[in-house]
This record gives C-alpha cells, sequence and structure tokens, in this order.
C-alpha cells in the first residue's frame, strides 16, 4: 500500500496530527485570515489567474469538460501539495461516513482543501478554490478514530460546491502538471541547499515539521512540490505555491518564501547579516 509514496524517508516524517496536515497548521484548528502575502485573497483563483465560474448552474457546472461531481472534500487548515504525503486522525462521524463511501467506490481518494474562514471540526467553513486530491494508501481503524496515510497526487480547482453529504462534496476539474525543463536544475538544487539550510538553522531553536536532511523524490517535479512542502513557511504562503503555473514559479516563489522566513532567524545567525547567511549557504557545496 505504501507503493507510490516520494520517498520512504519523507513518508515517515509526516506527523500526526488532529486532522492537519505536515506543514504548519494553527494549533486550535483556526484557519488563516484569507489573506494571501500580497493582501489579495486567492478564493478559488486558478493558477493563470482566471477564477472558476462559481456561479453557473449545476447542470452547466458538470458539463464542464473533465468535471467530476460529487468528489469527497476534506478542509483543513493547512495545505496538502502533490506528491507529499499525510496523516490525518479522522474522528468525525461525516468524514467516517466519506472514509466508507469511498472506499467502496473503488476509487480510495479524496480532495484536501485549505480553509478561508472557520474551523476544522463541526462544518460551517469557508472554503478556498484549489485542492489536492490524496489517495489512502494505509488505514487503520482504532476504537474511537480511523488512522489514515494518504498521498498527494495532483491539483483541482473546485467549479463549484455542493450540498454536506453529510461530508463536504464539490465539483472539481484536475489542473495542469507541471512540465519541467531541464534548464531549472540550478534553480532547484540552489532552492534545496536554501530550504534545508533555513530548516536547520530553524531546527536549532524550534521544532520542525521536517527534518532538513528528508529525502526527495529523484523526479524534478516531484522533488520541487516536496521542497514547497517542506519549506518552513505559512499556510496561506504554501496555497500561493499550490497555485504555481509553472515550475519555474513553483521553485522561484519557494525560494523567495524561505528567503523572507529566513529574517525572523537573524538573531541566532551567529553574528551574520541574513544576505550573508544566505549568500553563505548557497556558496556551501557547489551553490550558485
Amino acid at each position: 500500500m505504501e507503493a507510490g509514496l516520494p520517498s520512504d524517508e519523507l513518508h515517515e516524517r509526516a506527523r500526526d496530527g488532529d486532522g492537519e496536515a505536515p506543514d504548519g497548521a494553527t494549533p486550535d484548528g483556526e484557519a488563516p485570515d484569507g489573506a494571501t502575502p500580497d493582501g489579495e485573497a486567492p478564493d478559488g483563483a486558478t493558477p493563470d489567474g482566471e477564477a472558476p465560474d462559481k456561479g453557473a448552474a449545476p447542470e452547466d457546472i458538470t458539463s464542464v469538460p473533465g468535471a467530476r461531481p460529487g468528489t469527497a472534500m476534506f478542509p483543513l487548515a493547512s495545505v496538502l501539495l502533490p506528491h507529499v504525503p499525510i496523516r490525518l486522525r479522522i474522528f468525525e462521524p461525516r468524514y467516517r461516513v466519506m472514509l466508507g463511501r469511498i472506499l467502496a467506490s473503488g476509487r480510495p481518494e479524496f480532495g484536501v482543501v485549505l480553509i478561508e474562514r472557520g474551523t476544522e471540526a463541526g462544518g460551517g467553513e469557508v472554503r478556498f478554490g484549489v485542492a489536492t486530491m490524496a489517495h489512502i494508501v494505509q488505514m487503520a481503524a482504532q476504537d474511537d478514530d480511523v488512522l489514515v496515510v494518504a498521498q498527494g497526487t495532483h491539483r483541482v480547482e473546485v467549479l463549484a460546491w455542493g450540498e454536506d453529504d453529510p461530508y463536504p462534496v464539490a465539483t472539481v476539474r484536475a489542473l495542469p502538471e507541471l512540465a519541467w525543463d531541464d534548464d531549472l536544475e540550478p534553480l532547484r538544487e540552489q532552492t534545496e541547499h536554501l530550504v534545508r539550510g533555513v530548516l536547520a538553522r530553524a531546527a536549532e531553536f524550534a521544532e520542525t515539521d521536517w527534518d532538513p536532511d528528508v529525502g526527495l523524490s529523484e523526479d524534478p517535479v516531484e522533488a520541487a512540490w516536496q521542497l514547497a512542502a517542506i519549506a518552513p513557511i505559512g499556510p496561506l504562503d504554501r496555497y500561493r505555491l499550490l497555485r504555481a503555473g509553472s515550475a519555474e514559479e513553483l521553485l522561484s516563489t519557494t525560494r523567495s518564501l524561505t528567503e523572507d522566513a529566513l529574517d525572523t532567524l537573524e538573531p541566532t545567525l551567529g553574528g551574520d547579516t541574513v544576505d550573508q547567511a544566505l549568500w553563505r549557504w548557497l556558496d556551501e557545496d557547489g551553490g550558485a
């Protein structure tokens, strides 16, 4: 069942949580307030900047090429990215119903979507419009809950939300996969070196969600998504990465957001300025 995870090490480093992805969700399950880092709320806009038509009638939505109505959705206060594992503890009855139905369907997957306003438990939350499909690879039933390990597969945009049944459902369609260009390899290497360096420094004074030495996929696009997942940034910044329109945008934005995160570490840089530390890390081990 574990085949398809990007690496055993990355899978093993996925953290437990009460329905939280391993990427920095708030401790009380509160979702961020919906503002992106640049102050604009990404309320369902696709990576090319075009927002899905949320006002279309259901019969029109289902006629959109590639539309998948009735897709089970799991809102969280954190972001799941493609090619990244997630561990969930399912305790709400509505989501236990969801698990039973999707397992019986022969297609054991559901969408993970970031909450814009509201909380993870109880329902009634407002959700963003781009999600990641998660394929279940392992389950373990307990007395009061079910532990689920799933793997992010691909991105989808939400065309329309349906009525909860009893869990959230939506009509979605897949977004294009990112294409790789070998000319991006230097940028990928620089981004990886920076992300690992900032993670290592952050781990010196605080608990981090990922080990700085966590293994990544050998596939460059998968590795780019995994770098975006382990970067020490918040859920709104990670949602921005989820909406990337190209591999270059994904890597460059991951690098930029990680550089911004480095600013918060300045008191621990041992005499270096932020810029000095950044370029020292990039120069080490053959970095550009």
